[in-house]
C-alpha cells in the first residue's frame, strides 16, 4: 500500500542508478574513499549519493573523471551530515548531526536520557529513508547533558565489489 500510494503521488523514491565496480578500496587508496569505474561519460556527477545496494547509502561522489570517480564515504574525517537516529525500543526518531571519524566509523550526540542502544539505526530522512549506519557504542557521562554515540557503516568496505550511484540525487 505504501509503495502504491507513493507511485500514485509521483513520489516512488527510486532514482535511476548507475552500477559501478570498485576499482580501489583501502588500503590501496586513502581510507574512507573508493575509486569506482563510472565517471562523467557514464553520467556521474559530483555530489551524487552512493549506496552499497538498495537503501544503504555509504557516501557521495567527490571527484569525477572521464571513466572513474572518487567516492567520499560518510565516515571520512571532516564529513558532517544531518541524520535521524531510529530508536528500536520506541520506534521514535531523534535528529542527530553525525561527524566522520575515519575507518568506517562516525559519531554524534543526543540529549541525555535518550534511550539509544547498540544496534539502533542511523538513517537519512526523506520519502525513501536510507540506512547510513548502526550504533556500535554509546558513552554517557552523568555530568553531561548529552550522550555520545558511535556508529559504523553497515557494509564491509574491504569486500565491497560494486556500488550504485544515484543519478539526479538531491546532494547536488
Amino acid at each position: 500500500e505504501n509503495l502504491e500510494l507513493k507511485n500514485r503521488l509521483g513520489r516512488a523514491g527510486t532514482a535511476p542508478v548507475i552500477l559501478a565496480g570498485v576499482l580501489l578500496r583501502p588500503p590501496a587508496i586513502p581510507y574512507d574513499t573508493l575509486l569506482v569505474d563510472a565517471g562523467e561519460a557514464e553520467g556521474v556527477h559530483a555530489g551524487d549519493f552512493v549506496s552499497a545496494g538498495g537503501t544503504t547509502r555509504i557516501g557521495t561522489v567527490g571527484e569525477v573523471y572521464t571513466h572513474t570517480s572518487r567516492v567520499i564515504l560518510f565516515s571520512a574525517p571532516g564529513q558532517t551530515y544531518d541524520a535521524l537516529l531510529r530508536l528500536a525500543s520506541t520506534t521514535q526518531v531523534v535528529p542527530v548531526s553525525m561527524q566522520g571519524q575515519g575507518s568506517g566509523s562516525f559519531m554524534g550526540q543526543v540529549p541525555a536520557g535518550t534511550p539509544v542502544k547498540v544496534g539502533d539505526s542511523i538513517i537519512f530522512p526523506g520519502i525513501a529513508s536510507s540506512l547510513a549506519g548502526s550504533v556500535s557504542s554509546v558513552l554517557f557521562d552523568p555530568k553531561q547533558s548529552f550522550a555520545t554515540l558511535y556508529a559504523r557503516l553497515p557494509v564491509d568496505l574491504l569486500s565491497l565489489r560494486f556500488v550504485e550511484i544515484e543519478k539526479d540525487s538531491y546532494a547536488r
